[in-house]
Formats: C-alpha cells, sequence, structure tokens
C-alpha cells in the first residue's frame, strides 16, 4: 500500500527595518509531496496573537479511500543563520495529533533524508530538519491537528504574520470543503488583513465577531494603487475577525500587517485617503513626524491641545473632555476603551516636548505683561532662547545648554530647528519678547 508523505513548511524568512536586523518566521499549510487519494473535507485555522508571536492551531478532517499507515513530516527551519552564526528556531511549542492521539516524531537533516521530497527540493540549498512519524489513517474521516507558536518578522514599526494557503491545491479535490479561518489579535488592536485571496481580487468577506470595524480598501484609496496594496482595515475593541466558505480554493497567502501601537499613524501604513471612515488629517501627519517637524510650532493653541493628546488617544483613553472626544471619535483606528493609559518612555517624551511649547506659550505671553527691566541679564538671555531650545537648537554657550539640559526634559531629544527658517517658524508673540528683550540687553 502506498505510504503518502504530508509536509508542513515552516520557512524562515529574514527582514530589515530602518537599522534593525530582525528574526522572523511564517507557518505553512499541510502539503503532500507523493501522489495522494486524500480529500480536505473540512479545515479550521485558529490564529491568536501572544506575547511571544502568532499561536496557530489547525484541525483538518481529511478523507481517505483506505485504512494504510501513513508517514507525516513536519520540516523545521535550521537554526543556522551564516557559517558560524546560530539563533534559535522561530517555531516553539510544536505538537501534532492524528485521530486523538498524540504522535512522537523523530528528527534527521532534510537534505540528509531518503524521503523523496529531500530530491525535490534538493536545489533550494535546504539545512533544515525534518521531524517525521508514523499515524495510522483509517478508511474514511481522518482528523489531523496541529498547534504551534511562530514569531513572525518583527521591526521598530510592528509586525507582520505570513501563512500559506495556496497550497490547498495540491489535494486531489483542490479545495477545502468548509474552511473557516479565525484571526485573534486581542483588544484594541489595528491591524491590515487581505482584501482578497484570488487573481480576480474578488472581496474577502471577513466579518467581526464582537466589537469593532472593519473596511476593505481597494484600488486608489489604498496606500498606493498597487494590487497587492488594496488591505481591509479593522480596528477591534473586543473579540476576533472570522472568514467561512465552502470549496476555499486560494490563489493568494494569509498576510496580517500589525502596527505597532506606538507607531500607529505611520504614514506608510494608514490609507492615502479617507473613505468612509476618517483615518488621518493635518493633524495626524504633524503627529507621524513629531520630532522633525517645524510645523508644530505654527499650530494653534487648540491644535496644540489636541496634538498632546495623540499618546493617550492611540492607546483607547476614554477623554472626559468632550471636545478631545469628538475630534478623535472621528477616526477609524480610536477606540475610546480605558479610563487609565500606562504611557511608554517615547509617548512622555512627546508629552514633555508639547507640554513644553504649551509652557513656553504661556510664559511668553507672561512676560510680555510685564515689565522685562526687573530680570536679570542672564535672566533674559535664557528667556530669548527658549523658543531657539524648544525647536531643538544646539547651544555653543555652555551656560544656556547646560540650564535648559537641567530644567527640561524635552530639551536635546527632538531635531526640529532649521536655521535658514527657524526664525520664521517662531510665533508674533515670541518675536516680540525677543526684540524687547534684545532692546534692553543693548
Amino acid at each position: 500500500m502506498k505510504k503518502v508523505l504530508f509536509l508542513l513548511v515552516l520557512t524562515i524568512s529574514f527582514f530589515t527595518f530602518s537599522n534593525d536586523w530582525e528574526f522572523g518566521s511564517e507557518g505553512e499549510h499541510l502539503i503532500p509531496l507523493e501522489s495522494s487519494n486524500a480529500e480536505i473535507k473540512s479545515e479550521k485555522i485558529i490564529m491568536k496573537k501572544t506575547k511571544d508571536g502568532m499561536s496557530v492551531s489547525v484541525r483538518f478532517v481529511f478523507v481517505n479511500p483506505v485504512q494504510e499507515v501513513k508517514q507525516i513530516g513536519f520540516i523545521t527551519p535550521s537554526e543556522k543563520m551564516e557559517e558560524e552564526e546560530y539563533r534559535e528556531l522561530g517555531i516553539t511549542n510544536f505538537e501534532t495529533k492524528v485521530n486523538g492521539v498524540k504522535v512522537d516524531s523523530n528528527i534527521k537533516r532534510f537534505d540528509k533524508s531518503s524521503f523523496k521530497t529531500a530530491a525535490i527540493l534538493k536545489g533550494e540549498n535546504r539545512n533544515d530538519y525534518i521531524y517525521y512519524f508514523k499515524a495510522p489513517f483509517k478508511a474514511g474521516e481522518n482528523v489531523v491537528e496541529h498547534s504551534y507558536t511562530y514569531e513572525g518578522s518583527s521591526g521598530i514599526k510592528g509586525a507582520d504574520y505570513a501563512y500559506v494557503i495556496t497550497t490547498i491545491s495540491k489535494w486531489k479535490n483542490k479545495n477545502v470543503g468548509d474552511f473557516e479561518l479565525i484571526i485573534d489579535m486581542g483588544e484594541n488592536a489595528f491591524f491590515a488583513l487581505p482584501y482578497s485571496f484570488w487573481k480576480d481580487n474578488r472581496k474577502i468577506d471577513w466579518e467581526i465577531i464582537g466589537d469593532g470595524k472593519i473596511e476593505s480598501i481597494f484600488g486608489k484609496s489604498a496606500v498606493s494603487s498597487d494590487e497587492s496594496d488594496d488591505k481591509t482595515f479593522v480596528k477591534i475593541k473586543n473579540g476576533y475577525v472570522r472568514f467561512k466558505t465552502q470549496k476555499f480554493s486560494p490563489d493568494r497567502d494569509i498576510f496580517i500587517e500589525v502596527e505597532s501601537i506606538d507607531n500607529v499613524f505611520s504614514v506608510g501604513f494608514l490609507p492615502e485617503k479617507n473613505t468612509k471612515y476618517v483615518y488621518k488629517d493635518n493633524l495626524t501627519k504633524i503627529y507621524s513626524s513629531i520630532t522633525a517637524n517645524c510645523e508644530l510650532y505654527k499650530l494653534s493653541d487648540k491644535d496644540i491641545k489636541i496634538l498632546r493628546n495623540y499618546p493617550f488617544a492611540k492607546l483607547g483613553y476614554d477623554f472626559s473632555n468632550q471636545e478631545l472626544k469628538s475630534y478623535f471619535s472621528k477616526f477609524f483606528w480610536y477606540s475610546p476603551m480605558y479610563k487609565t493609559v500606562e504611557l511608554d518612555t517615547w509617548d512622555n517624551d512627546i508629552v514633555s516636548l508639547i507640554s513644553g511649547v504649551e509652557e513656553s506659550r504661556e510664559l511668553t505671553k507672561k512676560y510680555l505683561r510685564e515689565d522685562l527691566k526687573k530680570y536679570s541679564a542672564v535672566e533674559l538671555k535664557r528667556m530669548k532662547n527658549l523658543p531657539y531650545a524648544l525647536r531643538g537648537y544646539e547651544f555653543k554657550d555652555k551656560d544656556l545648554e547646560g540650564y535648559y539640559k537641567n530644567k527640561y526634559s524635552w530639551y536635546g531629544k527632538f531635531d526640529c530647528y532649521d536655521s535658514e527658517d527657524g526664525g520664521e517658524a517662531l510665533t508674533k508673540d515670541e518675536q516680540e519678547l525677543i526684540r524687547k528683550i534684545n532692546m534692553i540687553l543693548k
């Protein structure tokens, strides 16, 4: 009786984000690499985001015409990165059951094994290992379950999770009779899913089970007009996303883009145009590059206040201030959920910088109402240079540099000063105060 080899390929890939060199992994569907009379009756995939990566559990129901012992294998990536450099595998907690019975695996170097699949993939110079076992299949329905966690491909801006499903076409019936995919990214999650699984760009009928928003954007409304950039954006408060269908035969794979909550306003992640929902406005764009954008200093006091609250909004803070709540509620990515949120170091630096702008404006108005002659020359010099310190000017005067560094936590962390147009970015009040101080110092 012919044995059939099944293969779960877990491919490791490496991605570069900015200056970070990150380690990534992806999951893949069971595929037969020898002739098989088995068909997939049903398949249910559950992908759940955890602190360790993406936890995957899959339940297959195969229909096999005869009783036989099948040899099943799972290829896992090599630990070897380069000649003498090693990393831990991107796959953990791997477990397989056949008809409810947990199976133990043996292990061999894949390129040194006798499996026919090794000859098929020989040209790829694989250094992978193969975990294999013997499993009794009965005539009729057989259940194969496997689960594991993989890291995905991560960088400073977020993480991507790939899962190959196009190999469904390798089975006898070339489709899955009943297919269900569940993607659970946790609460207060913002991410993008594929627009289509098919070459004809039919829209996937994603549905939210729970509380959230979903919108599929196709064509020029997406990040670009490229076919691959058509996306479905999802904002989940609580719950998960599901896709159910029959006779499922995809042409494209699963690709989940998760934008880090610390960088949720990335220009490259949000759609270029607002559609049914609002994704960004001018303040959002300023916030996305706030550490090097002098537009910040030209904003009104009202807009400055809104900008200072962006770090809280992205974390789901439920504002009591109705003006702020009304402003942020128009955005797709905002979900009021919490009365307390914890800012990280970056968030605190942003709040500190914008608070410094507000404080400086209040002080400037106060000084303009006073008799400046009562202040010493040193004090006047510090007043005069505060607007430049706010914009990231690097002082050669050690007294000024030491003063701002000791007094203000934001000083030296941002570069928003342009020596050519820095003066133009000053407000009218700041320019007037500097003029008056110069007159006194003369």
